[in-house]
């Protein structure tokens, strides 16, 4: 009779990713943080700036054409678009850290040395438990946001009246 040998575990291997964090951490990377707006800070306002008035501008240019039912999809795309738009802040830092000369071009033209990353983070933006629901809302406005013509949103009351029946429910009172 043969008999089988045992199994032996696998040798550990070291993960080159795992850091250990200490509670205080999060106070140093705020500190650094403020170090980089103190550093020029004409530079991130004006960045801010920047971001906000084109916000500002989608927003209600979306309300001034009538189309203020893609604010919802438009809010949840943010997710993705967010930390990409942050990508002229981490240059900052990253000249500052480097003891690198700031200059407003490099905030504004960046060429990402990682472009992988970036559409990673964007990837698992789009997979977390909040964007479900909003991603699933979006998936039902895509054929009236790609097809409108001869379409009309109108209430629930509204289409009641005219003797359609509504497509979307909404809960009552």
């Amino acid at each position: 009779m043969t008999t089988i040998p045992a199994v032996s575990p696998p040798l550990p291997t070291p993960n080159k990713w795992a850091r250990s964090l200490t509670p205080l951490d999060p106070v140093k990377w705020l500190t650094q943080g403020w170090r980089d707006f103190t550093t020029v800070p004409a530079m991130s306002i004006a960045y801010g700036v920047v971001i906000l008035f084109i916000s500002v501008g989608l927003v209600g240019g979306l309300i001034a054409l009538g189309r203020d039912y893609i604010l919802f999809p438009a809010f949840a795309g943010f997710m993705v678009v967010g930390p990409i738009l942050a990508v002229g802040l981490y240059e900052k830092s990253r000249r500052i850290e480097e003891n690198l000369p700031l200059r407003w071009s490099d905030l504004f033209f960046i060429k990402p040395r990682s472009g992988g990353q970036i559409l990673f983070t964007g990837v698992l933006l789009c997979l977390t438990i909040i964007g479900i629901p909003l991603g699933l809302a979006n998936f039902k406005l895509i054929p009236i946001s790609l097809f409108p013509l001869g379409r009309e949103i109108v209430g629930v009351d509204q289409a009641r009246a005219i003797g359609a029946e509504a497509q979307v429910t909404v809960p009552s009172r």
